[in-house]
């Protein structure tokens, strides 16, 4: 059977070039307009330009979110940016608004995929979507792999599903607690994640006799139902993490990329192992979320993210021995490390002596600067800083 996409978030070029050099067949970007993630980076015109030329280059695909539910003050701009896609031609948008999704119909002749805020949950639904020019189906965070099954044998649509990363407490991600709460309209990309906050709970005299956060939800992590995902039928397999960071990508694409390429050659993947290795990024806990029956995922003993490593900088440059890194944060020499190279393997191995711009070895490493370090690893490669004993 087919193996299914892997598809993954590009914040920005930098996050496109990593999510590209570690396995993405795929991947989704936003640009200034009509995306739900208004405080990511995104991508001028001229950068979703480079980025599909990018993904043109190397045989892979690009997707731009045009997500959000449109007010009636979004549309004026819509027109023109319509305009400036169909002149671009990535390889999809990503629309949920039904007007949006009309005017792009109309306007361009880049295929339209659904997005999973449109909150499709079955055939019907689906085959609404399908008549109105449709190409893909990314379907709610709320549908089982039986189900999607189903959905794919009655209506042979491309299917998209989540497969690793955030979820949601509200129904496909239509949120309104930060409208209420912050002003902030999570379905026009204003989200402040209120719902992994603690809520407090009162008794009958309005004293708080409890605190937990009892909206917030498990990350998701399917890697090990991945049989089951190609043998439903579903053509993608989406990353969650457009605000995430180069190690989350790296380490996340990897997995699936081993996990899938497994699958491709009928071996056996070490998926303990690969669950392991997932679990050493910043998490809030994973699960399965709704794949594979009704979810229990959420965490009201949720204290805060989890993490065995913190994203330490990216390499820049490697040659003859040495290699130029982008620090991301403070590390020591000696301090415990992790290499992740785009090949898919890691090994770790300590800081070795860090020496500046000009020459000079430095005791600690500056987040946001430039330095060099003898070590033989290939550029792209990602380089974490163990946690050991320290709060994650």
């Amino acid at each position: 059977m087919k193996l299914p996409e892997l598809l993954a978030p590009a914040g920005n070029l930098d996050r496109l070039h990593t999510a590209y050099a570690f396995g993405a067949d795929a991947v989704y970007l936003a640009g200034q307009r009509f995306s739900l993630r208004k405080h990511a980076d995104n991508c001028s015109l001229d950068e979703i330009r480079s980025a599909t030329a990018i993904a043109r280059k190397m045989g892979k695909k690009i997707y731009i979110t045009m997500n959000i539910l449109a007010h009636e003050c979004d549309m004026a701009a819509l027109p023109e940016w319509l305009a400036h896609m169909e002149d671009i031609q990535p390889d999809a948008l990503i629309i949920a608004d039904a007007g949006i999704f009309a005017a792009a119909r109309k306007q361009t002749t880049i295929p339209l995929h659904i997005s999973t805020q449109a909150s499709v949950l079955n055939s019907r639904s689906s085959q609404f979507w399908i008549d109105q020019g449709a190409s893909r189906i990314i379907l709610g965070r709320e549908v089982s792999i039986a189900e999607c099954a189903h959905l794919f044998e009655t209506t042979g649509i491309d299917i998209e599903i989540f497969v690793h990363g955030s979820m949601c407490a509200s129904h496909s991600g239509k949120c309104v607690i930060s409208s209420y709460t912050a002003g902030r309209d999570s379905n026009r990309g204003g989200c402040m994640h209120s719902c992994r906050y603690q809520f407090g709970i009162e008794n009958n005299e309005q004293e708080i006799i409890q605190q937990t956060p009892l909206m917030n939800a498990q990350d998701l992590m399917g890697i090990s139902l991945l049989p089951d995902i190609q043998q439903a039928g579903i053509a993608s397999l989406k990353v969650e993490g457009r605000m995430k960071n180069d190690l989350y990508l790296a380490n996340t694409l990897s997995c699936y990329r081993a996990a899938l390429d497994a699958l491709a050659t009928k071996e056996s993947a070490p998926i303990h192992q690969l669950e392991e290795q997932l679990h050493t990024v910043s998490n809030r806990t994973l699960g399965a979320g709704f794949l594979q029956e009704r979810s229990t995922g959420v965490n009201t003993a949720f204290e805060g993210y989890q993490a065995q490593i913190k994203f330490l900088g990216k390499v820049r440059h490697s040659t003859a021995g040495t290699i130029v890194v982008e620090w991301k944060d403070g590390a020591v020499p000696g301090d415990a490390i992790r290499i992740l190279t785009p090949d898919g393997n890691y090994h770790d191995s300590t800081l070795p002596a860090i020496t500046n711009l000009h020459g000079e070895t430095v005791e600690r490493s500056r987040p946001n600067s430039i330095g060099f370090l003898k070590l033989d690893i290939p550029q792209g490669s990602v380089i974490a800083r163990h946690l050991l004993e320290e709060s994650a």
